[in-house]
């Protein structure tokens, strides 16, 4: 069985602000994490319990706009599939699908996608042209903007090291080796890798779930909040950590 998670990050060092708002926008249960490095992290339990990809969406909109700040959503489904979406002051900023070449007008709508500008008469119209697979000015909204990206990241973050995690590559053992040496200086120590072009195209090799959390590193978000939902700890799987979240019993 695959890696499943969704989760989203707000920017923001107000857990208070946040959980109040999560009160007025959603009807389930949620945990909130205390601030780290400005991010507070949100795991609902609507999000997890039906893979309601469309909630947790909404969700983040919502606190965007009314907190008039940014909303990372983060989803990994079977390991394959890797997805974010970018909110600011409630606007959609960017998104990203790593299967999107694949998908088809069915799967976008399980990821809780519509097509854009798609009423019953057009999506009839473009099946007949393209078949059921998704068409590619469509396809390519879904392709993630490494400049938009930018400066959300942590001050020093490189646009090169950015644009790299989003092109898979070939690489050797002996390759593959040195670039995961520099990965675990860059991720303990903080120290930036020699070899710039090898870590970049490293990125871009990982599986999914694993791809996700070198991405959560260069926005500043910490991987163990990264890569978990609301099931982890409703079956006791968060660990230390879990003393710095709370149950937020929303009531809309």
């Amino acid at each position: 069985m695959g890696t499943f998670f969704a989760n989203c990050h707000v920017r923001s060092d107000s857990p208070d602000a946040v959980a109040k708002v999560l009160e007025c926008v959603t009807s389930t249960r949620a945990y909130v994490s205390a601030a780290e490095n400005s991010w507070v992290s949100v795991y609902t339990e609507s999000s997890w319990s039906a893979h309601n990809y469309r909630e947790i969406n909404h969700i983040a909109r919502e606190l965007s706009c009314r907190l008039s700040t940014a909303v990372f959503v983060f989803i990994v489904d079977d390991s394959i599939y890797l997805l974010y979406k970018l909110y600011d002051r409630g606007e959609l900023l960017d998104k990203y699908n790593s299967q999107i070449d694949q998908l088809e007008y069915s799967e976008l709508d399980y990821f809780g996608e519509d097509v854009e500008g798609g009423g019953i008469l057009k999506r009839l119209v473009e099946r007949l042209r393209y078949g059921s697979k998704v068409p590619e000015a469509e396809r390519n909204r879904f392709r993630g903007q490494p400049d938009v990206l930018l400066p959300y990241c942590v001050p020093g973050t490189k646009l090169q090291t950015v644009a790299g995690w989003f092109h898979p590559v070939e690489m050797s053992e002996e390759e593959r080796n040195r670039a995961e040496a520099a990965w675990e200086r860059y991720a303990i120590y903080a120290e930036e890798p020699g070899d710039q072009d090898l870590f970049t195209r490293w990125m871009a090799c990982l599986f999914e779930a694993d791809r996700f959390l070198v991405m959560a590193r260069l926005l500043g978000i910490k991987k163990d909040r990264a890569r978990i939902d609301f099931l982890y700890f409703e079956e006791g799987l968060v660990g230390d950590d879990a003393d710095n979240f709370r149950l937020v019993e929303t009531g809309k």
